[in-house]
């Protein structure tokens, strides 16, 4: 294990790049990294049967197709069956599934190294960015169900608790934990410089003997 010096350093560094990115973030990229989000949203929200449709004033429209509970039931409950639902979020909302990358930003940066560092940059966010994607269709597909929930009388309570932890995995620990993870995983420089880990997951090299006979030749 490496002397704290380097872990000193690197805690220094990325808690003053994150302040100077979360601040960038929450001033002037939220709109456009919405913006982004949606775009980015379209086609996996069409291969869910999904309609998200991004409104004048920047919130978001959602189309969800939901499955109801057995016909013979919902007569006898003298309910009618609902097969979507529509619903409104306000845009800053989304602002959680976006903060992702600010946070990717501050730690990959504050590892520093080179040549390489901005591949690691690029595809970060993309991932950052990807996983926001699969985190907002999820959350909301949860909400439409809360939403279905609420309309029918004999919802258990164990639903309503999946419910409630899918909504906070999605909302909360995933875009938090997402930064971090992605760091660990696509910078050589974090894992052997602020978390030794590189080194000790290698063997040792085993060195090779090699033996050379020669041959008598007859005069």
């Amino acid at each position: 294990m490496l002397p704290g010096k380097a872990q000193r350093r690197f805690l220094l560094r990325a808690s003053a790049l994150l302040i100077v990115f979360l601040s960038v973030w929450y001033f002037f990229l939220q709109r456009p990294l919405r913006f982004a989000l949606w775009a980015a949203a379209q086609a996996p929200a069409a291969l869910m049967n999904v309609e998200v449709t991004r409104l004048p004033n920047g919130d978001w429209s959602f189309h969800i197709p939901v499955f109801d509970s057995a016909p013979e039931a919902l007569r006898r409950a003298g309910l009618k069956p609902v097969h979507t639902l529509d619903f409104d979020v306000a845009a800053p909302n989304f602002g959680k599934f976006t903060m992702g990358l600010p946070v990717f930003w501050a730690l990959a940066l504050a590892a520093g190294g080179r040549g390489s560092r901005w591949r690691y940059l690029v595809w970060g966010s993309l991932m950052q960015l990807a996983i926001g994607v699969v985190c907002v269709l999820v959350c909301y597909e949860i909400y439409a169900y809360g939403i279905l929930g609420q309309m029918r009388p004999n919802t258990t309570g164990l639903g309503a608790w999946a419910r409630a932890y899918g909504l906070y995995m999605t909302e909360v620990v995933v875009p938090l934990a997402a930064p971090v993870i992605t760091v660990v995983w696509l910078h050589p420089r974090f894992k052997r410089d602020i978390l030794g880990l590189e080194e000790a997951a290698r063997p040792a090299k085993r060195a090779k003997v090699v033996i050379r006979s020669r041959r008598a030749t007859s005069q």
